[in-house]
């Protein structure tokens, strides 16, 4: 099939190089969960030593500060900020549901903490908690007992909540996509059976 034959392929089948991907697009809106809401903080986190002779951190701190992520999430910590949510949301809000809102990063020695969920004033109290507990957390679970505690200095306050759409509009321009080639490759298929049969049994 050559190129002049498939432009004259998609003048005939124009129906269905349009409405398998607006059919796709309307679907993905519908069905793909809304983006959440988001907000973070960060905070520089120097482990017992002597911080001074180095401006970066340690390859014991990175290793400490690539688990802050599950420490975050842990149980313990889960709960210790549920415990410092509003009262009227602690109902709605568990403490399973704080450690699903939960995620960190690390640069060096700073962490970024963020909070993503369905409700902004939620995402806010969880972040709230979460930066109330952080240097508890970093101290409780990252240093032996009997060490010097480390310190933890914010750096970035809370943010006000914004909805994170750059990953739903990824999915959804994925999807797009997708149904644009398949559309074009059922075009071209059904093109080519017609041709066959056109050939085959001189039928227009």
């Amino acid at each position: 099939m050559d190129v002049w034959t498939y432009l004259g392929a998609l003048r005939r089948w124009w129906w269905l190089a349009l409405g398998v991907p607006a059919f796709a697009l309307v679907l993905a809106l519908l069905l793909l969960p809304p983006a959440p809401w988001q907000t973070q903080f960060s905070a520089v986190i120097v482990f017992p030593g002597n911080p001074q002779k180095s401006a970066v951190a340690t390859y014991p701190d990175s290793i400490l500060l690539d688990d802050l992520t599950a420490v975050l999430r842990s149980d313990s910590v889960a709960e210790n900020v549920h415990t410092k949510l509003p009262a009227e949301m602690q109902a709605d809000v568990s403490a399973k549901d704080v450690a699903d809102m939960v995620s960190a990063s690390r640069y060096s020695r700073e962490a970024r903490v963020f909070i993503r969920g369905d409700e902004p004033a939620e995402v806010t109290a969880v972040a709230r908690g979460m930066e109330a507990v952080l240097p508890e957390a970093v101290n409780t679970y990252h240093i032996v007992p009997a060490d010097e505690q480390a310190t933890v200095t914010m750096l970035d306050r809370i943010a006000e909540p914004a909805k994170e759409t750059r990953q739903r509009l990824l999915v959804i321009a994925a999807i797009s996509a997708a149904a644009v080639a398949a559309a074009l490759c059922v075009i071209a298929l059904i093109e080519t059976l017609r041709l066959s049969y056109r050939s085959k049994y001189g039928s227009r």
